[in-house]
């Protein structure tokens, strides 16, 4: 949650602050993943596309164990998806 982050950046708790991000970052990867793959490639808003693309790209800079399994196979198809979508 948004409050325990800044709460964590006032106290200078700065490591549990970008914890709570990252874990926020994951979920928002799982629930556009989701989204996207509902759609069809032709019809995807880019702009959310590239949203994913931006959190790959993180991802492979600043990797992180995903909380689970299921969680590792979501946001690796979440991340599948960004390549699906530059070969239509």
């Amino acid at each position: 949650m948004d409050v325990a982050t800044l709460q964590r950046i006032r106290t200078g708790d700065t490591n549990r602050a970008i914890e709570l991000v990252e874990i926020n970052l994951d979920g928002d990867i799982v629930m556009l993943g989701s989204y996207l793959g509902d759609v069809s490639p032709s019809r995807r808003d880019p702009a959310l596309v590239g949203v994913l693309q931006q959190a790959r790209d993180y991802r492979t800079k600043h990797p992180r164990k995903a909380n689970s399994p299921e969680e590792e196979i979501l946001m690796t198809r979440a991340f599948d998806l960004v390549g699906e979508q530059k070969s239509h």
